[in-house]
């Protein structure tokens, strides 16, 4: 059942302005929003066997939270629209036609690829099989996710050994960023059932050279829509997330620290508070940042032995396993 115009109207007014959970999410409209303002929707790419999409429409400029729209799908064989997510059906290519109730109309392109054609697929199947090797593994163990960070095969090579009794796995991807687990989440979440999630995700966002033009916002925008994505659809899993730490050296990190400082503020004092009773934040910037020569590596990038074991005794106080 799709809402009245004058309901549709309604919301998009006082969105914002709400003090709900879903106030913290980064496809918020602004109050500003005229419903002269044309509709505009993003193309979606989507992977054949990987996790449906979110739909992401904006009047004007302004992103729409929880569109009302009606879609028509020029061919139905390519995908599936449900709850404005975008789900891979097979193969191809499909225009889609959305619409609202006043009138305003706008098309944009599904496309589904190969699995092949996902930059991280060998990662996942990688990640699958360990999983699934695992001797008499527990369907539902404390799941740490994200990027290089909590990766075992190249980076934190002693996590098993950190955490040796204690039912957890490890699905790290180097060079992942949020996007990516978006596409990630249905087989090395959802699949995988976990009790609870540890999470370091964001550090390849902000020092993301190929975006030259995002600001902050941006970066918190693309960590955060993942981040509701997982919240909304795991209702009854809690997520711990690890801040973003600054870098070391001088390869360029020394300004877009200032970005991941600006990002890390926003998640603890903006989204957090919103998913207080799911979601939390663990300040390992503060630090990190205190001391890089310790807590760095000679990358300037990742944990020394002496930050994995910051991590691991951290948690070891805060979680039940």
């Amino acid at each position: 059942m799709k809402a009245k115009p004058w309901v549709l109207c309604f919301i998009l007014l006082t969105s914002c302005a709400s003090s709900s959970t879903s106030a913290s999410s980064s496809m918020n409209p602004s109050t500003s929003t005229s419903n002269s303002e044309p509709l505009k929707i993003l193309n979606v790419n989507l992977y054949e066997g990987y996790a449906s999409y979110p739909i992401r429409a904006f009047f004007g400029n302004e992103p729409i939270a929880d569109p009302d729209l009606y879609y028509e799908i020029e061919d139905e064989s390519i995908c599936e629209i449900s709850n404005n997510m975008a789900i891979p059906l097979q193969i191809g290519t499909s225009q889609v036609i959305a619409s609202t109730d006043d009138g305003r109309e706008t098309t944009f392109i599904v496309r589904v690829k190969s699995h092949t054609e996902l930059r991280f697929h060998a990662d996942v199947l990688s990640r699958e099989e360990e999983f699934n090797l695992t001797v008499n593994p527990d369907p539902s163990p404390t799941l740490f996710i994200g990027d290089s960070f909590f990766d075992p095969r190249v980076f934190w090579r002693s996590f098993y050994d950190d955490f040796e009794g204690l039912n957890c796995f490890s699905a790290g991807i180097s060079g992942s960023k949020a996007d990516d687990w978006i596409h990630f989440r249905k087989r090395l979440i959802d699949n995988i059932s976990p009790k609870q999630i540890v999470m370091h995700i964001g550090t390849n966002d902000v020092n993301d050279s190929e975006k030259p033009t995002f600001k902050p916002l941006d970066y918190y925008k693309q960590i955060t829509r993942f981040l509701d994505l997982v919240l909304s659809e795991s209702p009854d899993v809690k997520i711990y997330f690890f801040g973003i730490e600054n870098r070391s050296g001088s390869s360029g990190y020394e300004s877009k620290n200032l970005y991941v400082e600006a990002v890390t503020k926003m998640i603890e004092e903006e989204f957090a508070p919103a998913y207080s009773n799911q979601f939390v934040y663990m300040d390992s910037p503060a630090v990190f940042n205190a001391d890089q020569q310790r807590y760095l590596s000679s990358d300037g990038i990742h944990p020394s032995p002496e930050g994995y074991a910051y991590y691991v005794s951290f948690l070891k106080g805060l979680l039940e396993f």
